[in-house]
């Protein structure tokens, strides 16, 4: 009879730990879900503006160099 009631207790303990451990393990797949996203953010708030940059800027700097090498050959 003493030995069905250590095991009661020995269960009763595993299964709070298992709940403690559940509760923990819940807490960091929730901090790990959100370390990706921001790592996923930061790298979407390099890339995009490095894609503009290339789609955008080589017409503008056609006209910017068109201005500048007319005003050189003014002063040439």
């Amino acid at each position: 009879m003493d030995n069905n009631e250590e095991i009661k207790n020995l269960l009763e303990k595993n299964l709070a730990l298992n709940e403690e451990m559940y509760t923990m393990i819940k807490s960091i797949r929730r901090y790990i879900i959100g370390q990706r996203i921001m790592g996923i953010l930061k790298f979407l708030i390099i890339l995009i503006p490095i894609i503009f940059g290339v789609i955008y800027l080589p017409p503008l700097l056609k006209e910017w160099i068109e201005k500048y090498q007319a005003v050189l050959g003014i002063f040439q």
